[in-house]
């Protein structure tokens, strides 16, 4: 039987070594302008997770922290931020009166539909997330063996490579093989819709403000 004209033909990693593998599916996601990440970091209190669409080095969509969500842009190193009161007091830590009084200050802000732009220190908004934290898992990673061939729920047949001592990369046997999903220590991400997005664009100016602007005076900020 003649396989199906729009049917993906395999792409061979099947018969690779796993190092080998982990190198193709570095390089079609390198060489990919955009994909739609879905995922948690685990490594922070409380964990961190996002649905964002990946252009290049920037991103937007939602993120959330413990009951907290946000819309964010990450748009050329600087990042844009319009959250819930929940989300601002993960932030602030809410250890005193003053950082509950910034956070409902902030929130405030956002209700009327405007943006706040985040200082660089706040990597996890940007710089920490997305597409770093992926290529550091999938660089980083010594440890490299074989698992086994699996089909996610939804997904085209995969092959499953370990990294590290309980990682593991889950990389498409059809069309590019691309890493439909990574699981780590630290990461559980499923990626996909690769270059889809359109290119990211920072919030109008007039509808953004500046964080430091906002608290450039503490007797704005009532507790």
């Amino acid at each position: 039987m003649m396989p199906s004209a729009s049917a993906a033909p395999d792409n061979g990693v099947a018969a690779l070594e796993p190092r080998a593998v982990l190198a193709r599916t570095i390089a079609a996601l390198k060489g990919e302008r955009s994909y739609f990440y879905d995922g948690c970091h685990f490594n922070l209190d409380p964990d961190v997770c996002a649905k964002i669409d990946i252009v290049g080095k920037d991103f937007t969509g939602t993120m959330t922290m413990g009951e907290g969500r946000a819309d964010v842009r990450y748009v050329g190193g600087r990042s844009f931020l319009r959250a819930d009161l929940a989300f601002w007091r993960v932030l602030f830590t809410d250890d005193t009166a003053f950082d509950r009084a910034a956070a409902t200050t902030a929130a405030a802000l956002n209700d009327t539909g405007r943006w706040i732009e985040m200082p660089s220190a706040y990597r996890i908004l940007g710089a920490d997330f997305g597409g770093a934290s992926i290529w550091t898992e999938l660089q980083a990673a010594e440890v490299v063996h074989r698992i086994g061939p699996l089909q996610l729920e939804g997904q085209g047949p995969s092959v499953v490579i370990g990294i590290g001592s309980e990682g593991r990369v889950f990389v498409a046997m059809t069309g590019k093989p691309y890493p439909i999903r990574i699981s780590t220590e630290r990461t559980t991400a499923m990626l996909s819709r690769f270059g889809a997005a359109a290119a990211v664009k920072a919030p109008p100016a007039a509808d953004v403000v500046a964080l430091n602007d906002l608290f450039k005076k503490r007797d704005t900020i009532r507790a």
